[in-house]
């Protein structure tokens, strides 16, 4: 019982922080990509794998959740509910790091990389969220 107790309470962690992760997440896709830059539909895969995996892990929480007092739960259904929702994740993962490696979305450039400005100025803009001192 010690392991379905953990495990059930692990499942509550980890749905309760994947809520508080996608309201920022949601709102980074929403309001900070420009809507016809690919990173917008990178960015709809990547919130569609990790709400499906969020919604298998809460099924799986439920049925577990019933089995609180049992002395010999069967672990079959969730089982199955939290390898396809590992799997979801993974694959939002992959989206995740094609947003940053890829689209640069949440990258501030620096000034080094920055490219040189287009009428020859020899000083470059600084990078969104710096100064020059």
């Amino acid at each position: 019982q010690f392991w379905l107790r953990a495990g059930i309470a692990a499942n509550v962690a980890g749905v309760v922080m994947a809520v508080l992760a996608a309201l920022p997440g949601f709102l980074d896709w929403a309001l900070g990509i420009p809507s016809q830059h690919p990173a917008k539909a990178t960015g709809l895969r990547h919130m569609i794998c990790n709400v499906a995996a969020l919604v298998l892990f809460i099924i799986a929480l439920i049925v577990e959740a019933g089995k609180w007092s049992a002395t010999q739960p069967s672990a079959v259904a969730p089982l199955i509910l939290s390898l396809l929702g590992v799997i979801l994740t993974v694959a939002a993962g992959f989206y995740g790091w094609t947003l940053i490696q890829d689209h640069h979305v949440g990258i501030a450039e620096s000034v080094a990389e920055m490219p040189a400005p287009a009428d020859n100025q020899t000083t470059a803009k600084p990078a969104r969220g710096t100064s020059r001192a």
